[in-house]
């Protein structure tokens, strides 16, 4: 009777072993787009060239950086102004992306936002290499501050972490106090 259990467990734990080699395919949303940078306009957005070479502008879902190079049209309907804050998330963001060539592109429920921009989780690599998440860098470097607009929520508790932690410890721009 104990030989007969052994077996039954032994059987059962090799089904869940090679239950567990199978790989089910990624989700639509989880498969990474692979772009080329081709500039930086401002410290959340960029614009980029894929495979096809048509180039996009790319909006980094979740954050919002100071502007810098808003149009007078743009501030005059929003009050964002350009600001010194936002010339150094600009730097910033160039700085995160100089060795980055090449960057991939992962989407969340909505693709376009109203200005026809691409809406997307942007990461940077380096030899090849997925080195990390671009809007979360710039929210834990203090660059930026969270922006969570529905359905494009699927890193906003993340992003408030980030968050939190650049403020209580004074990274990036919290060195000044709020921006």
């Amino acid at each position: 009777m104990k030989k007969q259990i052994v077996i039954i467990i032994s059987l059962f734990v090799l089904l869940l072993v090679l239950g567990g080699c199978y790989a089910m395919p990624a989700e639509p949303e989880q498969v990474l787009q692979k772009v080329e940078l081709s500039a930086v306009k401002d410290g959340d957005t960029i614009v980029v060239k894929e495979s096809d070479g048509n180039v996009i502008t790319v909006r980094l879902i979740g954050i919002d950086a100071p502007e810098s190079v808003a149009s007078e049209e743009y501030t005059e309907k929003t009050g964002k102004e350009n600001s010194e804050y936002g010339v150094m998330a600009s730097e910033h963001l160039k700085e995160l992306l100089q060795d980055s060539n090449i960057l991939y592109l992962q989407f969340d429920k909505e693709r376009v936002d109203k200005y026809d921009r691409t809406l997307a989780y942007v990461y940077a690599s380096k030899d090849g290499d997925i080195t990390g998440m671009v809007n979360g860098w710039m929210v834990k470097d203090g660059y930026a501050t969270i922006m969570e607009i529905e359905p494009n929520t699927k890193y906003a508790d993340r992003f408030e972490f980030y968050q939190n932690y650049a403020k209580n410890e004074g990274i990036g721009l919290w060195q000044y106090g709020d921006f």
